[in-house]
């Protein structure tokens, strides 16, 4: 079949991107709406798509002008009858699609396709409001259409019906699904294609439906299986709609094989199931892992809360031993000393700490040292005043601190002499 002119109707954000892809394929498009101000809209909306294209190099502004050309704008649906190929992209109103296909299946040649862009209608149910359910497909564009390279197809299988339950017609896809040729079946009664256990049950809602009819759709809440000429069943969904012919009332059964969908939720449903049952023992190995980790914090945390109180313990303790007791580093700088100490020195202890011995030990040019309760210069010490000081101050310190003679406090090389001389003198 040689497709010359496309329509579309509706002109909204579907419709208008499938009447560019169309007209950008070289078709001759009619964009078909209700309103000369949605189709207005529509046309704005493929011109600023078209100019993105342009703007970035995808195509010239002669390509743009020729695509815009190839589309003529409607809001007549008889305009429809030039064309052979035509998409409904209307609001996804059942009632509304309904009406648009009768329409369209009066107006168009006999040889049109007709297409519908619906997501959630059986296409069954649609095909059945024409005289042409055979030439009727689902084709679910991606959004938005100029951008996303995807189109899928939606054929259902076919088959007219009689008030006998015999087949009448049926179209290709029958073919595919059910693996007949269609002029096999014309005359057949239609629980051939029923497996033969339910054949007794699928009669009396055959006839049910007859004194009834009226659209429905059966397969997805209702089991329903149907079956092949080589003799497999398969799980299927059918969607029955009346027709009013010359010959009376027929059945049109889209039929759609959902056995993949359903094997697809049931693959859905235990990777559900196992990833439910992994996350509970994961949930509850980590539950465990808590519980251990908080409890071994909780010990650090006691270990942490127990050092400092014996540390603060055993600084009071220290700070307040009347005994000089000092810390410091291999260069003699004092990191810790208490207040007896600090009070040999005649200052508080944070004025000592950070200061070199030798060097806290020259202040006592400024303020002297205590002994005995009256306060000397330190030339005025002795070495036996040094050694007892030493001995009796200094020993526990495990340090050597340098004096000898009389102490030049200017010559740090005499303050290292006087360091090794005082080791050997005190020894």
């Amino acid at each position: 079949m040689d497709i010359k002119v496309f329509g579309v109707v509706g002109a909204g954000q579907m419709g208008n991107g499938i009447a560019q892809v169309a007209a950008a394929s070289g078709l001759d498009v009619i964009m078909n709406d209700i309103k000369d101000v949605f189709v207005e809209n529509g046309m704005r909306t493929i011109a600023a798509s078209l100019d993105r294209g342009v703007a970035k190099g995808r195509m010239t502004a002669e390509e743009k002008g020729g695509i815009l050309g190839r589309i003529k704008t409607s809001t007549d649906l008889n305009d429809m009858a030039r064309a052979d190929f035509v998409v409904e992209a209307a609001t996804e109103r059942e009632d509304l699609k309904f009406a648009i296909f009768r329409d369209l299946d009066q107006r168009c040649p006999a040889h049109t396709i007709l297409a519908t862009n619906t997501s959630s209608i059986p296409i069954g149910r649609i095909a059945a409001q024409t005289g042409r359910p055979a030439k009727v497909i689902g084709m679910h564009f991606m959004n938005p259409v100029p951008v996303m390279k995807l189109v899928e197809i939606i054929p259902d299988a076919a088959l007219a019906v009689d008030q006998s339950g015999q087949i009448v017609n049926s179209n290709a896809r029958v073919a595919q699904l059910f693996g007949y040729q269609p002029a096999d079946l014309i005359g057949k009664p239609i629980e051939v294609l029923i497996p033969e256990q339910l054949r007794e049950v699928h009669c009396a809602h055959r006839l049910a439906y007859n004194s009834d009819p009226a659209p429905r759709k059966m397969g997805r809440d209702r089991s329903f299986r149907a079956l092949r000429a080589d003799g497999e069943a398969f799980d299927a969904e059918v969607s029955l709609s009346p027709l009013v012919t010359g010959q009376g009332l027929l059945v049109i059964a889209a039929v759609r094989d959902i056995s993949p969908l359903k094997r697809a939720q049931q693959e859905l449903e235990d990777s559900s199931a196992r990833l439910r049952q992994t996350v509970e023992e994961q949930t509850s190995e980590l539950l465990t892992i808590n519980a251990e980790l908080r409890r071994e914090i909780g010990k650090r945390l006691q270990i942490e809360t127990d050092r400092r109180i014996t540390a603060e313990s055993y600084r009071q303790l220290v700070e307040n031993q009347p005994d000089l007791i000092c810390r410091f580093l291999p260069d003699t700088t004092l990191t810790f000393v208490n207040r007896a100490y600090a009070r040999m020195f005649g200052r508080e202890p944070e004025q000592l700490i950070g200061k070199r011995f030798m060097a806290a030990l020259y202040d006592g040019h400024a303020y002297g040292i205590h002994s005995g309760g009256t306060k000397e210069s330190l030339s005025q010490i002795k070495i036996d005043d040094l050694k007892r000081f030493h001995r009796q101050y200094y020993a526990a310190a495990n340090a050597v601190v340098a004096i000898v003679g009389a102490l030049d406090r200017t010559q740090a090389e005499q303050m290292a002499a006087a360091n090794l001389a005082l080791g050997r003198y005190v020894r």
